[in-house]
């Protein structure tokens, strides 16, 4: 357990609760029981037992407001964009910037697949987003999930895209713990699940998030003010790294702050968007 200050038992496992006793015995410990202030009872370590998980996708835990201060690494933001026909915007106004970004794709056109490497090449990450765009967190059968997310995969890779095949984007953020485990052992290394996860990624002394479980803010129905007040609250305030994506960047929004749909991103917007990134940027923020 060293260099680790937050520990996390089963106590239905075996071993379990010597593991808890051994940990809370040390100097600084405290054993979570209930709610517990920080403000006015601070801790250097902290225990927590579960004695049971009742959820769908168990056994998941969540927890909320448990924040590093100062991390040792400047975090990280990344951007990206879903199967759509006007990524070449997108990367445009990127490309001002010195941003890459990925596109999601499915099993496409030669015509659409030439673009694609093309994007590739110039750095941007082109990851998998299952053949036929299903909710892959309600299937069953393990040789079905392991179908939706090789296929593409084996796709970029026939394509010369070695770099970004074993990243996937899961069509609606749907996941469960049986396609997290069908990710885990077939060689993928990230998986985004939009709203469905954790947005506020860690990889520091703090701990590490499980890269298969990446949430991400959605940028369709945003303002540029939102958008902006979002980046720096987690970059500068909770020094996490995070992820925004949307559908497309689309042409529109006549020099104002106001969104888009739900699925999609102003040009306009974006392109700003762009700049408060990047003077964060410049600041050594991210």
């Amino acid at each position: 357990m060293e260099g680790w200050n937050f520990l996390v038992v089963h106590t239905q496992e075996d071993g379990a609760m010597r593991l808890l006793q051994t940990g809370s015995s040390g100097p600084g410990w405290v054993v979570g029981a209930g709610a517990y202030d920080f403000d006015t009872q601070p801790a250097t370590y902290l225990a927590l037992e579960v004695t049971g998980f009742r959820a769908p996708n168990y056994p998941i835990l969540w927890i909320g407001s448990l924040l590093a201060d100062g991390g040792e690494t400047v975090p990280m933001i990344t951007i990206g964009f879903d199967i759509g026909n006007n990524y070449e915007l997108a990367k445009s106004i990127l490309d001002t910037y010195g941003f890459k970004g990925y596109l999601a794709v499915g099993a496409e056109s030669q015509a659409t697949r030439d673009g694609w490497v093309s994007l590739y090449n110039d750095g941007w990450d082109i990851v998998g987003h299952s053949a036929r765009h299903q909710n892959i967190g309600t299937y069953t059968d393990k040789e079905e999930i392991y179908t939706e997310l090789n296929n593409v995969r084996t796709q970029c890779i026939a394509l010369g895209m070695h770099r970004s095949a074993s990243l996937f984007a899961s069509p609606n953020g749907s996941w469960s713990n049986r396609s997290v485990n069908v990710l885990a052992n077939n060689g993928f290394h990230w998986h985004r699940a939009v709203s469905n996860a954790p947005i506020a990624q860690y990889d520091n002394s703090f701990g590490h998030n499980n890269p298969l479980t990446q949430g991400s803010f959605t940028c369709g129905a945003r303002t540029l003010t939102t958008l902006n007040a979002f980046a720096t609250l987690l970059l500068v305030k909770y020094k996490a790294n995070c992820h925004f994506y949307s559908h497309e960047a689309v042409a529109g929004g006549n020099g104002t702050d106001w969104p888009a749909d739900a699925n999609n991103i102003f040009a306009h917007t974006l392109s700003n968007f762009c700049a408060h990134l990047k003077a964060l940027q410049d600041a050594g923020q991210c």
